[in-house]
């Protein structure tokens, strides 16, 4: 068996010319991504300046508008959210070179009474001005915490307030990811933040009963 290794359009006639002398080829060529297919997203994939886009979310719909978003993100993407959100939120396999910012343009504005999960991003995230009220949510999943990172580059809370209902964690990351708390408010928690085989960072942040 003989497998074809190089990509593009000249694989792919290799490929043909192998089997058209009766040779197998492991790596069938059609399997191989060609120049043809790779013209329509070669722009996206080969970009390293992303420009700036911004969308406005209703909280409640946010669950689903994230899960809807392409996992590739080659823009930074500002999303504008206001009201409440009150099913889990998760950002699950996000990459390229954007970034994805939710914020709500001014604190109490955007409610959050469940958690937020950020699980194998390689993208920067950041969560801005949000309210979070946990009513016992965190403490009923493995982790225990409102705001979970595992396997994020880069997850930053910036500006927001956490109240507890003394179970739970306000924030934890864990499995080589990196967390950023600045200028956040936490009451009522069994712990403030946690990290676990991962990099946590905390400025102008405090609370009590913790």
């Amino acid at each position: 068996d003989v497998l074809v290794a190089v990509m593009g359009d000249r694989a792919k006639a290799f490929g043909q010319k192998l089997e058209d002398l009766g040779v197998t080829v492991a790596c069938a060529p059609a399997g191989l991504v060609t120049e043809t297919d790779f013209a329509p997203v070669r722009e996206k994939v080969m970009r390293t300046a992303a420009s700036y886009r911004d969308a406005t979310v209703d909280a409640a719909a946010l669950p689903g508008y994230l899960a809807a978003l392409p996992r590739l993100l080659t823009e930074n993407l500002v999303i504008h959210v206001s009201g409440t959100v009150e099913e889990p939120v998760s950002l699950n396999g996000f990459y390229g070179n954007g970034l994805l910012w939710i914020k709500a343009d001014t604190l109490g504005d955007w409610t959050v009474k469940n958690i937020i999960t950020v699980q194998d991003c390689s993208v920067r995230v950041s969560i801005q001005n949000a309210v979070f009220i946990d009513s016992g949510a965190a403490a009923e999943t493995y982790y225990k915490s409102v705001v979970f990172g595992y396997n994020a580059r880069y997850l930053e809370v910036v500006e927001c307030t956490f109240t507890g209902d003394g179970t739970g964690r306000a924030m934890m990351v864990t499995n080589q990811a990196s967390g950023f708390m600045l200028r956040c408010t936490i009451q009522n928690f069994l712990s403030a933040v946690c990290s676990w085989g991962s990099l946590m960072s905390v400025a102008e942040s405090g609370g009590s009963e913790n």
